[in-house]
């Protein structure tokens, strides 16, 4: 067969690049990924520091994503849920919100919750059902406008956009203002309504290892650094290079690509302290207070457990934006926060990650794109089409495809 003779390198062990040597290697095609780091994983890796595992970045993993469903076996991942529900600190009070339906005990703490009026979280009932009867197609191809926008025009309340709005999707759009688009809002908002979701207790980088190991006839390198791309040449620091039939480059040269005007980055910084954990749940925190750099805590402890760590909590620090801050000034003004807002007396850094590029921002995310036909050079990912991990396992496929069809 043709495809046993074809060679294909992908530059990039991300979602991207792991999905598509999974599809490509599948049907007999040879298939080499070349990756910088040490493990795969990309933006979804995981550290084993001081005894802890650190997710650089928090993230989480939406079972209702369709395309990420697709390809990983989360009854595989040995993953944990966290509460569809949010503790929210402000001005030295906690209120407790949440979806009634899936989280115990949460109906009247969320009804009689300051974070806006009755008529506010009905809105967000009637936002439930107006993405509910919307396919993704279908919200991808909505007017466009940005999330706040949206939200006032739906008849929020400027309080329930700065207290639960800002702080909930500020994290997952790490930008507090919500200018980005109300496409992705609809569609991350109809994702959460759908599914769970879900946390490996191995750590993100699970997922990576389990697309790796389903990707049985290609051949991971990692520890690579590669210089250029020259037509289908892969040309390596060392000085050596590999010719292929097709390459398929998931790292784009940041900051030169025409629709690549913007960046979202983060700070994430983790933290042990010794008193037990202010969410004893596996439950996100927003910090609701104005003009801080902490935006959410999550605790990775309520599912690791060191043997010599009894008595320690882990706690998860992302900040948004570090407002011109050199390092040790963001986690001086972090641990000030820590204890100021959430009562956390003696927190010990463990590590901090900066996380540049953590997110494409683009100003028309969309659900589906094309390839020229005539090309065996990709440059692909997320940033395609909209910034989440449901995207970056369609793209995946999509020029696996792409380049399968090619084959005949």
């Amino acid at each position: 067969m043709v495809m046993k003779h074809t060679k294909v390198g992908i530059i990039g062990a991300g979602l991207t690049g792991l999905i598509a040597a999974k599809a490509l290697s599948s049907k007999g095609v040879e298939v080499s990924v070349f990756e910088k780091l040490s493990q795969p994983g990309g933006r979804m890796r995981t550290e084993n520091i001081d005894g802890w595992k650190l997710d650089v970045g928090f993230q989480v993993l939406l079972t209702a994503y369709p395309y990420l469903k697709k390809h990983v076996e989360f009854s595989k991942l040995n993953t944990f849920t966290v509460e569809a529900a949010a503790t929210i600190f402000r001005d030295g009070k906690t209120t407790a919100v949440g979806d009634p339906f899936r989280t115990k005990n949460i109906l009247f703490k969320t009804m009689f919750s300051d974070i806006g009026s009755i008529k506010d979280k009905w809105l967000i009932f009637q936002l439930k059902r107006y993405v509910d009867k919307r396919s993704i197609d279908y919200i991808f191809d909505e007017r466009n406008r940005t999330t706040i926008e949206f939200l006032q025009e739906f008849g929020f309340s400027q309080q329930i956009i700065d207290r639960f709005f800002k702080p909930f999707f500020g994290g997952i759009f790490l930008e507090n203002q919500l200018t980005t688009s109300s496409r992705m809002f609809l569609f991350v908002f109809k994702m959460f309504s759908k599914g769970n979701a879900v946390i490996p207790k191995a750590g993100i980088s699970a997922v990576a290892r389990l697309l790796e190991a389903k990707s049985i006839n290609a051949k991971f390198n990692y520890n690579c650094e590669i210089t250029k791309v020259d037509q289908e040449t892969i040309h390596f620091k060392n000085g050596e290079k590999q010719s292929f039939d097709y390459v398929i480059n998931t790292i784009p040269n940041y900051g030169k690509r025409k629709d690549l005007d913007q960046w979202q980055n983060c700070y994430n910084l983790y933290f042990e302290h010794s008193a037990p954990a202010i969410i004893k749940q596996a439950r996100i925190g927003l910090n609701a207070n104005e003009n801080r750099l902490i935006n959410n805590i999550f605790y990775p402890s309520v599912h690791q457990s060191p043997q010599d760590k009894k008595g320690k909590s882990l706690i998860s620090v992302t900040v948004l934006n570090s407002n011109g801050l050199k390092e040790i000034q963001i986690i001086e003004k972090v641990i000030q926060e820590l204890r100021a807002d959430f009562n956390i007396k003696d927190a010990r850094l463990i590590k901090m990650y900066e996380i540049p590029y953590a997110l494409p921002k683009l100003d028309g995310p969309v659900n589906t794109i094309s390839f020229d036909q005539s090309t065996k050079t990709f440059e692909v990912g997320d940033f395609l089409m909209n910034g989440s991990q449901n995207a970056a396992c369609k793209i995946g496929e999509m020029v696996a495809e792409r380049i399968l069809e090619d084959l005949g």
